[in-house]
């Protein structure tokens, strides 16, 4: 059932009391109000002249009837008119109340009444309470999907509130989220403060403690990575492994335990101050100063080390000399004969021009074994022989 008007439609009655009209016919110059459709509705107005009566009326085709389904204005205080006897004008109007139109400031209000269209609005701005609406603002709606971002377009967030399909979101203030999930790089300029940090579903606190702020950093997992930057004061890794491509940096690099180097350790300066274990070859190409002990796989005591042209062996000293562990070195008894003073050894020395003394010390060889002598040995021994001369020759 709808509502319609039509121009022209125009009728006579004789209908008395408040019931339902029954039309009798259009007045010359006009139409039924057949035209206005079986079972739709019009506005109308009944008049004898004298009284009238103004509403909406439903249209009925069989039997050409008009009923009264509701009452706008009347001479009745605006009820149903009680007509009587005789014959009344009925037609299609227009009510006052019914109209919109412009006011002296060519502005159309309508008030609280509803505008319905199934066609096209087409303004320059709408004002909707003391906001304003321009053509740039409604076409930020104009075609927008519930959940996706579109370029130049307001963002409304779907049935699941969630919004998909954004670039770059730029904010001031604080970003509240009780979850927040990136598939792809973080890029944080600032700080990033967070009570806990879960990296590939594992609690950074169980790889990394403390985190920043603290001197040191500790983990239980590897710490793999082609470079490493700390600020940090000591980086404590525990019984895991610290694997890098590229090269460290330190100031100074403290090692409590191993060190297992496979390839070659170039140091400028070595400072031990523990036992250092190598299963491979040392080469030094500089001098190699020791401020304690050179300790060799056989420490036997009373052994020397002599080289064998490409080394140095630890050997064990053997014959007639022997040698402590404090370094004195012991020749036995009657071990050096005569034989084994060459001339080179004798010429080999400084020459004693003056100054021989009775407490000198000379080498001769006693009955073929090499034995030392005072000077003063000799001299009795002349005195002797001149004292024996001097008696024999009276």
């Amino acid at each position: 059932m709808a509502l319609v008007l039509k121009d022209r439609v125009k009728e006579t009655t004789a209908t008395t009391g408040t019931g339902t009209y029954t039309l009798a016919g259009a007045v010359t110059g006009s139409e039924t109000f057949g035209s206005v459709g079986n079972s739709n509705t019009t506005y109308y107005c009944c008049t004898d002249g004298s009284d009238f009566e103004i509403g909406v009326g439903t249209y009925t085709s069989s039997g050409t009837t008009l009923a009264r389904t509701s009452i706008l204005q009347s001479s009745n205080s605006d009820n149903a008119v009680s007509w009587g006897a005789g014959t009344k004008t009925i037609f299609c109007t227009l009510p006052a109340e019914k109209m919109k139109f412009l006011d002296a400031s060519n502005v159309l209000d309508v008030g609280s009444t509803a505008i319905t269209t199934t066609g096209v609005v087409t303004a320059g701005g709408i004002t909707l309470g003391n906001a304003v609406l321009v053509e740039a603002e409604l076409e930020m709606l104009d075609g927008i999907t519930a959940g996706t971002v579109a370029a130049s377009k307001a963002v409304v967030v779907d049935a699941d509130k969630d919004i998909s399909g954004g670039r770059n979101l730029t904010i001031s203030g604080e970003l509240d989220a009780a979850t927040l999930d990136i598939s792809g790089d973080a890029d944080i300029d600032g700080t990033l403060e967070a009570d806990a940090i879960t990296i590939n579903g594992t609690a950074i606190s169980s790889v990394l403690s403390p985190v920043a702020g603290s001197s040191s950093i500790v983990t239980t997992g590897a710490l793999n990575s082609g470079s490493i930057t700390s600020g940090f004061g000591a980086i404590d890794n525990g019984s895991s492994n610290i694997t890098t491509t590229g090269v460290g940096s330190f100031a100074s690099l403290d090692i409590s335990g191993n060190i297992d180097v496979d390839g070659t350790a170039n140091l400028d300066v070595v400072d031990i101050d523990g036992a250092v274990d190598m299963a491979s070859t040392l080469a030094v190409t500089g001098n190699l100063t020791l401020g304690a002990h050179l300790i060799m796989p056989d420490v036997t005591s009373t052994k020397i080390l002599v080289a064998d042209g490409t080394s140095f062996q630890e050997v064990a000293v053997s014959g007639d000399v022997t040698i402590a562990n404090t370094g004195a070195v012991t020749i036995a008894a009657n071990a050096v004969e005569g034989t084994m003073l060459n001339n080179n050894t004798i010429s080999a020395q400084t020459a004693l021009t003056s100054g021989l003394a009775t407490d000198d010390e000379l080498l001769v060889s006693d009955a073929g074994t090499l034995k030392r002598m005072d000077v003063s040995v000799l001299t009795a021994l002349t005195d002797d022989n001149a004292t024996a001369l001097a008696i024999a020759l009276g």
